[in-house]
């Protein structure tokens, strides 16, 4: 009797100790894979925070009319803005050369939209025609606070075109307050590769 009695503790021992050595491999295991996981994020955290600062600091967000698939040269202190009347925007940025297409284009409200032209309400605005585009001519002749085009078959848009610093460094925040740029296109577009982007919003 007393045998066998030592043979049932004996079996509990070795259980209770192999059920302690898998608590406490499993609880290290989950610990260093945590801890591991942490410090991955935060490093990834800390090089997308970082890279984002140095490439917005660098560049310039810009709204640019687009052109039919053409290529368009914006000066640096030159900033479009197009809304259409469905809703949506066209963002590209830079003071270079960029290639616009038509599905870089994201959505917004119609409440986001009017809060969008709002904000422009105080500001001067220019033309824009063939000029401009081949090179933006002579911008300073008559602005017309509003522009309004539906020409070559393209749906009713509303453009703001401005080439004054004091707006060009205010406009940026009047967007980020307006919409939402997560759902806006990439920044800046590449020239080979167009359905690559350097630099998300």
């Amino acid at each position: 009797m007393n045998g066998e009695f030592e043979k049932i503790t004996s079996v509990i021992r070795i259980w209770r100790g192999w059920m302690r050595y898998c608590a406490s491999s499993w609880l290290t295991y989950c610990f260093n894979n945590i801890w591991n996981f942490w410090v991955y994020m935060l490093m990834c955290m800390a090089i997308l925070f970082a890279w984002q600062d140095s490439a917005i600091a660098k560049d310039r967000p810009v709204i640019i009319y687009e052109s039919e698939g053409g290529i368009m040269f914006l000066g640096l202190f030159n900033v479009v803005v197009e809304v259409f009347s469905s809703g949506r925007v066209h963002y590209l940025g830079g003071g270079e050369g960029v290639y616009t297409q038509g599905h870089r284009y994201s959505q917004i409200n119609k409440k986001q939209l009017h809060a969008l032209v709002k904000a422009f309400d105080d500001y001067k605005f220019f033309d824009l025609n063939n000029s401009y585009i081949s090179g933006f001519g002579d911008s300073d002749s008559s602005p017309p606070e509003r522009i309004t085009i539906n020409s070559n078959g393209r749906k009713k848009s509303v453009v703001f075109n401005y080439r004054n610093e004091k707006a060009l460094k205010i406009l940026p925040d009047l967007i980020l307050k307006t919409v939402d740029f997560k759902r806006w296109v990439c920044f800046p577009p590449s020239y080979r590769k167009h359905d690559r982007c350097h630099v998300w919003y």
